[in-house]
């Protein structure tokens, strides 16, 4: 006992503290030369168990396993099952660890007690994974702690159908699309194999509103992701020049010689649009908008009147608009009744309209008597009876209305 009690104090109260422990130790330790070597060794031992770390003595750290397999790494795919991962923790002193717990798997993933992590993940990135080996079923007994890295990949990109290749005239509108599969995809639009700039070439389809002869070419897909990069095959898309479409032909016209007539013409195009008027086959100097103004005509200018209306290259003669120049206005008084109503006859156009009006002055105000719609090449229109100082003294006159353009 003498040589017991040379020992240091803390040796001491250590070998106390674990007298239980001592006869096991003696035992699992048949290369111990002394007691005092086992008394030491467990010092340590319970040094560390006082500690932060509550491990099994001895721990040779994590061996991962799929399958037969053995791998240094963890990694699966967004969406997809996950092949087993068999964790195996070894301790000299107590073998093979009898369970394991997780911590911080990835999101879909589960470990189960045997030391199996599979599952469907749910979220890609890197994630840091704690595994625990226990010395008993269940969860119980002495334990080691490690990590480990598990990669979450996005599901490589795939195109299932490449965008179709379009034939459209400018101005049309244009969409470009693919099927695609993968997760976390990230779009890239390329046009004659160039980037095409955000937001349009990275959103999912291509889209032009309005379609401009610069926008033919080739375009194709890129779809990446942390899984890979798929590029779609072209889509050719050709831009023609359409010609222009004549909405509203211009009308035919009957005039008295001496009125102003307009012809005029409505078309659309997806680009710039010109005009050129012709009489016949003869075309009028000038003559270059959508409408042409005659002014006091007269029978010289009757005939056939058109427009060539002028797009993109393409060219599209309107209708024929007729002109008939008839004689001015001529007028006669017919009759005068007793009551001094007069009565004019006049030279009209089917069709048109006129006005009758009297005055007392001819360089006074005019009024007016009355106002037809002539159904005839001559119409004669009656005014009211005279009435008050002078009303048999009165002028008349008639006019033709203007045509409505």
């Amino acid at each position: 006992m003498k040589n017991w009690l040379r020992f240091p104090t803390l040796v001491l109260s250590a070998m106390l503290h674990l007298a239980p422990l001592m006869r096991v130790a003696v035992a699992e330790s048949a290369v111990a030369a002394s007691p005092l070597l086992a008394v030491l060794r467990w010092v340590t031992g319970a040094t560390a168990l006082a500690g932060a770390f509550h491990g099994v003595s001895g721990a040779t750290g994590l061996t991962i396993t799929q399958g037969t397999t053995k791998v240094t790494s963890v990694t699966a795919t967004n969406g997809v099952q996950a092949a087993g991962f068999r964790m195996s923790i070894v301790s000299s002193i107590h073998g093979t660890a009898a369970s394991y717990t997780f911590k911080n798997l990835p999101a879909g993933m589960t470990g189960s007690l045997q030391g199996v992590v599979t599952g469907i993940p749910t979220a890609t990135g890197k994630f840091t994974t704690t595994v625990t080996g226990w010395q008993n079923a269940g969860g119980r007994g002495d334990n080691y702690s490690t990590t480990i890295s598990i990669t979450v990949l996005d599901q490589a990109p795939a195109v299932v159908t490449p965008p179709a290749s379009l034939s459209v005239s400018v101005g049309d509108p244009v969409t470009l699309t693919a099927t695609v599969t993968g997760t976390g995809l990230t779009y890239r639009w390329l046009k004659d194999d160039i980037e095409l700039a955000a937001p349009a070439g990275t959103a999912s389809s291509y889209v032009i509103a309005s379609a401009k002869l610069t926008d033919a070419g080739r375009y194709k897909l890129r779809v990446s992701n942390t899984g890979g990069i798929a590029v779609s095959a072209d889509a050719v898309l050709t831009v023609t020049q359409s010609g222009p479409t004549i909405s509203a032909q211009p009308a035919s016209r009957e005039v008295h010689a001496g009125e102003t007539v307009t012809f005029s013409v409505a078309a659309t195009s997806g680009s710039p649009v010109t005009y050129q008027w012709l009489k016949g086959t003869q075309t009028i100097a000038g003559a270059t908008s959508s409408t042409l103004t005659l002014s006091n005509v007269t029978a010289a200018d009757a005939g056939t009147y058109l427009v060539k209306v002028t797009s993109g290259g393409t060219t599209v003669p309107s209708q024929g608009a007729t002109l008939k120049v008839d004689a001015g206005l001529a007028a006669a008084v017919g009759s005068v009744a007793a009551d001094g109503a007069t009565t004019v006859t006049v030279s009209t156009i089917a069709g048109r309209s006129y006005v009758m009006e009297e005055a007392n002055d001819i360089a006074g105000l005019w009024s007016t008597a009355q106002t037809v719609t002539a159904t005839a090449a001559t119409t004669s229109i009656t005014s009211a009876p005279a009435s008050g100082s002078g009303a048999l003294n009165r002028f008349w006159r008639v006019r033709v209305l203007p045509i409505a353009q």
